[in-house]
């Protein structure tokens, strides 16, 4: 196998992939399966750059001696050790209601769920499960959510769609 002939095809439409749902996703534009898709096939981008890295060794050096090459490379290096830096609390919501009521409901066991939402555990397992998510009680929403490769949120959404709200009703 020559690196070369898989180098520039595998980099290019992989980057067409990235570029796609890494756009949907900087608009907060969650359809299908556009997280997984980005999360998992970046690493054929990341392939595809090395072999495209090793094939071009020669013209990669040379760009490495001349000034704005160099600049533009070093640049992306420190804005990557600089967005692996821990300069923004992680948990910048921690202090939001919605955000403490949300994070219960997603680590809660489904029963518990169910319960909290005042919906019939069994309803609410066979609503997730009609969806395509493997629904266990021993389970939380965050855990399932994982298992099935989806977004938490989303499987949350689905679990909450046999909840009415009480508030404000007199």
């Amino acid at each position: 196998m020559k690196v070369r002939s898989w180098a520039t095809p595998l980099t290019s439409g992989s980057f067409i992939l990235m570029a796609v749902t890494g756009t949907l996703m900087f608009f907060k534009i969650r359809i299908g399966q556009v997280t997984v898709a980005h999360e998992f096939f970046s690493l054929l981008f990341v392939l595809g750059c090395i072999f495209h890295i090793v094939a071009n060794w020669n013209p990669m050096r040379q760009y490495l001696t001349r000034g704005k090459s160099r600049l533009v490379i070093i640049g992306f290096v420190v804005l990557t050790v600089v967005a692996l830096l821990p300069l923004v609390p992680q948990e910048k919501n921690r202090g939001n209601s919605m955000y403490k009521a949300s994070a219960v409901l997603l680590n809660a066991p489904l029963p518990t769920v169910a319960s909290l939402t005042g919906q019939d555990i069994d309803k609410l397992v066979a609503n997730l499960e009609a969806k395509g998510i493997p629904a266990n009680t021993q389970e939380t929403i965050h855990e399932m959510a994982s298992k099935a490769h989806l977004e938490p949120w989303t499987v949350l959404g689905i679990a909450l769609e046999g909840y009415t709200p009480a508030m404000g009703r007199d």
